[in-house]
């Protein structure tokens, strides 16, 4: 919904809505959907993730989109654990279970 301060997470009549009922709200869909334990960061480290396994993607362009200051603060806290997997092992996983 459209609204004049420019938020995912309104509303429902365009007003800003509390930090803490929304992320009661978001939590309570995230189990009733299966995801227990995941949280709304859940999804930002997803989107980093994603956002760096695409190579016409630079760090200072995920920085950007997650409104960080520096780069390096992007790839030290999201890069941590995508950088350690071998690029190689993640195509293989990805290749097997398409076929499965």
């Amino acid at each position: 919904m459209p609204n004049e301060w420019d938020v995912v997470f309104c509303s429902a009549t365009g007003k800003l809505r509390d930090t803490s009922n929304t992320t009661k709200h978001v939590r309570k869909l995230l189990d009733v959907a299966g995801f227990d334990g995941a949280v709304g960061h859940t999804f930002r480290k997803t989107a980093a993730t994603w956002m760096d396994a695409d190579p016409n993607t630079s760090p200072r362009e995920v920085a950007n989109q997650l409104g960080h200051k520096r780069a390096s603060m992007t790839m030290d806290v999201y890069w941590a654990v995508s950088r350690i997997l071998d690029r190689s092992s993640v195509d293989h996983a990805a290749t097997v279970a398409a076929v499965r």
